[in-house]
């Protein structure tokens, strides 16, 4: 696993080493999930994860998970590549912050990503802004 940052520290989960954490990643990331109108389910997720579509970093505090978060990479023909960020889940969230946007850069970096994009819900979104992130669009559904 890769590490960045010290003390609460971001990790990134290899496909390979999935099983061995699975159940720890499931019951962060379900509620998500179970939020996502439809477009996930935890066993979606996972499939995804495994297949590589998807991936998914770690946030630690000492050995104990404490967030998982799920990326891809998302390039359009105009050349613009994103670090799309797909679900977080987590217990004190505050906490890990400084962990998870550390990771972010890296990711941007490393993958030469142009932007980093998180769909999410207002609440996320207000939130997010102290760390630079600026609201781009707006999403409504109707059954």
């Amino acid at each position: 696993m890769e590490e960045v940052s010290t003390g609460i520290r971001a990790v990134i989960v290899e496909p390979s080493q999935l099983p061995a954490i699975w159940d720890q990643l499931a019951e962060l990331l379900a509620p998500a999930c179970e939020k996502s109108f439809g477009q996930d389910t935890i066993q979606t997720l996972r499939k995804a994860l495994i297949s590589g579509n998807d991936r998914v970093f770690v946030v630690l505090d000492d050995e104990d998970i404490i967030g998982a978060v799920t990326y891809s990479i998302k390039e359009f023909e105009t050349g613009l590549r994103l670090l799309d960020i797909g679900y977080a889940g987590g217990v004190a969230m505050d906490t890990q912050m400084e962990a998870v946007i550390a990771m972010f850069k890296h990711l941007q970096n490393a993958f030469m990503c142009d932007r980093v994009r998180i769909v999410g819900r207002k609440g996320w979104v207000r939130y997010m802004k102290q760390f630079g992130f600026v609201d781009t669009h707006y999403s409504v559904e109707m059954e």
